[in-house]
């Protein structure tokens, strides 16, 4: 299989991109993290960045998720 077909099959194995939030808490200061995730066809999911600008990873979100023609499962809201 050429290197271009296993591209495009993984690519398609994406069902969506996932947004979430944690809360992290430590000793000296607390703060919101946020993460980007590949969600595949099998459920399962692939870390793509952890970001502290909710603003800015939305916006990365979008620019993949139209790229992909994928949706975008925001649960930080």
């Amino acid at each position: 299989m050429s290197a271009r077909r296993s591209l495009l099959r993984r690519l398609c194995s994406i069902h969506a991109l996932q947004l979430l939030s944690e809360f992290v808490s430590g000793s000296k200061n607390s703060y919101y993290s946020y993460e980007l995730n590949l969600v595949l066809n099998d459920g399962r999911r692939i870390n793509v960045v952890d970001h502290g600008n909710l603003k800015r990873l939305r916006s990365d979100a979008k620019t993949l998720s139209q790229f992909l023609d994928k949706p975008v499962w925001d649960a930080t809201r």
